[in-house]
């Protein structure tokens, strides 16, 4: 599966350098190309993104007897738009404080991948050449300069994008791709990130099932190459601490329901009450509505950091199977000024947003005018500036979680704090050939990635950042609980947490009293729900066969 990912690195850089050769005249053939919508600021450098709004995109079957079409998007989600949104508070933040790179403006440019591997590589490509069209092999001379790139927001389209990163020395930090794959820095010698890796996630899960006694379990994992990599791996944690996983299934966004529903019949072949998720949110979605519509509802779900809580992604039916629900998310603080920050979002202040009235449309359940449109004007409801957010936005944004949205702002800050290094340089004490000092009106990527690979800096939360030789953050994890009340709403309760740092015993901490489970008790759930089984004196592989 990784190699897929390497082939497509390896032509995407063919495709660069065989363009860096031609071209170079007018009259000379192009390639085909599309305009890919973008937000952005002006500034004296600019961080560029590629992250998922959309969840995903229309596929056509092509035929090739008229000029293709570009990928058209669909399904817009706040949750994923509130990391574009900490972005450009960050970057608020950074240009109104006077310690940090004084005289000196940030801006951004964002791209929208729509959760496909194509426009994430087209957005990296159009970033990397300094316009909003791709051209491989080229640089355009134009002002401002970029840092580097903050994405992608899934493993799987973080791969393709930090393989050509690496081999161009550019910077790239993700806030939330978690696959254990990216750690290699032979690899990905430019990759960094703002969230753990799988590894020190798959010891905080095995601990934490152990905490229960849940050692006869299943998984249900991504039909993607970090969902199948991670799984095996999160597979053999569990394995190594007395646990056996009785059955391994891949689930996938382009699955059929008769695809769901053979999942959903070997699930139910295993007298497995608990299941593990490795799998971003978008592949769960129709199993999760399946197993509903099946009533399978006697299950206890574990999500890993993969699987981030979506409001919006997910209908009641959905959130009643999720009732009880425990996971992994990276540590999160709260961001002290965000909330007001998104209180002031309006029509009129956001022009420049390509996403902004999407977002307005959906929170407010109203369809903007185009043109002299006037045909369904009486059954519609228009939007409108005439409205606040107000109320809304707790809800809305999901202010009780602001996992990855945090660790998106913690990936603007990391930019700022290697540009303030950077620019702090003494001539002739430099880290750079004979003592040199970086030039911030002349900044080469590779320079940005020296003073990130030895950052060390304290966030406005007073958290330690900086970024171990695998480019990780350090770890630390909270343990949430999924509860929703009978009118369907939901809340995301942290009952725990999981410390790496501490002594082994002391690693994982968990307030059992709190959980609330999917029938409503906070009893013990090992204590009613654990079912003894004569053959579980077996070995792992026997039960596997069994």
């Amino acid at each position: 599966m990784f190699a897929a990912s390497l082939g497509l690195a390896v032509s995407l850089v063919l495709l660069w350098l065989t363009s860096a050769m031609v071209g170079t005249r007018q009259g000379l053939c192009r390639l085909p190309r599309w305009r890919q919508e973008s937000v952005s600021t002006e500034g004296d450098v600019i961080i560029g993104g590629v992250f998922v709004v959309h969840s995903g995109y229309v596929y056509r079957e092509l035929a090739f007897e008229e000029e293709p079409k570009p990928l058209s998007c669909e399904g817009f989600y706040v949750r994923y738009y509130r990391d574009v949104l900490a972005m450009g508070f960050a970057i608020r933040e950074i240009n109104q404080a006077t310690d940090l790179l004084p005289n000196i403006t940030l801006g951004f440019q964002v791209y929208d991948s729509c959760m496909s591997e194509d426009r994430a590589i087209k957005g990296m490509l159009a970033l990397l050449s300094g316009n909003q069209w791709p051209s491989p092999g080229y640089r355009c001379p134009t002002h401002p300069q970029m840092a580097g790139i903050i994405g992608e927001t899934f493993s799987f389209l973080t791969v393709p994008m930090a393989r050509v990163m690496g081999i161009m020395h550019y910077p790239q930090i993700s806030h939330s791709a978690v696959s254990s794959f990216l750690s290699d820095k032979y690899q990905f010698p430019s990759f960094l990130r703002t969230v753990p890796g799988n590894t020190f996630q798959n010891t905080a899960l095995a601990q934490l099932l152990a905490r229960f006694s849940w050692t006869w379990l299943g998984m249900v994992i991504s039909d993607t190459d970090s969902g199948l990599q991670g799984g095996e791996e999160l597979r053999m944690e569990i394995e190594g601490h007395g646990g056996c996983v009785a059955f391994m299934e891949k689930v996938h966004q382009r699955y059929t329901t008769e695809e769901v529903l053979r999942v959903i019949a070997k699930i139910q072949t295993y007298s497995v009450t608990v299941i593990i998720v490795h799998s971003a949110e978008v592949h769960v979605k129709l199993l999760l509505e399946t197993l509903y519509t099946q009533n399978v509802a006697d299950k206890v779900w574990v999500f890993t950091a993969y699987f981030a809580m979506t409001s919006g992604l997910f209908d009641k039916q959905a959130w009643k199977i999720l009732n009880g629900t425990l996971g992994l998310a990276p540590h999160t603080t709260s961001m002290h000024g965000f909330e007001h920050f998104l209180h002031h979002l309006h029509p009129t202040t956001s022009r420049e947003d390509v996403f902004f009235n999407q977002f307005w449309a959906k929170v407010f359940g109203c369809k903007w005018p185009v043109g002299n449109e006037t045909e369904n004007l009486a059954t519609e409801r228009l939007c409108s500036g005439n409205v606040a957010l107000d109320e809304k936005i707790t809800p809305v944004f999901e202010l009780n979680d602001l996992s990855y949205t945090y660790h998106s702002y913690l990936a603007v800050y990391a930019f700022a704090h290697a540009l303030n290094t950077l620019m702090s340089c003494t001539p002739g004490q430099g880290p750079f050939t004979e003592g040199t000092c970086a030039d911030i009106n002349d900044i080469r990527p590779w320079q940005v990635l020296h003073y990130l690979k030895n950052l060390h800096f304290k966030a406005r939360s007073g958290e330690e950042i900086f970024f171990d030789e695998r480019g990780d953050a350090p770890a630390s994890y909270d343990i949430l609980n999924v509860q929703v009340s009978e009118d369907g709403l939901f809340q995301l309760v942290k009952v725990g947490t999981f410390d790496p740092s501490a002594p082994e015993k002391q690693a994982i901490t968990v307030n059992a009293s709190a959980i609330l489970w999917g029938d409503g008790s906070s009893q013990h759930f090992g204590s009613f729900f654990w079912e003894s089984y004569a053959f579980q004196a077996l070995s792992c592989i026997a039960l596997q066969k069994y």
